[in-house]
């Protein structure tokens, strides 16, 4: 994995496969998994339920859209 800095507040992060999924499958366990009440998140994690879902949602498409050659992995 490669994270590079852009500005103040933006990063690039270049990931192989197992890397994303790696992190896909923590995000998942964090919202769906164990069990943190709503009351709890935000001060437990810095981040709404609902953000890390929608951060969860856009790795799954990552992972699961066509490459190039238009073979969905």
């Amino acid at each position: 994995m490669n994270i590079t800095r852009l500005d103040g507040d933006r990063f690039e992060i270049r990931a192989n496969r197992d890397e994303l999924r790696a992190i896909s499958n923590s995000l998942n366990e964090i919202c769906n998994g164990v069990h943190i009440a709503d009351f709890e998140f935000q001060a437990r994690l810095s981040v709404e339920r609902c953000e890390l879902k929608t951060l969860l949602s856009q790795i799954h498409f990552a992972l699961t859209a066509p490459d190039e050659s238009g073979i969905r992995h």
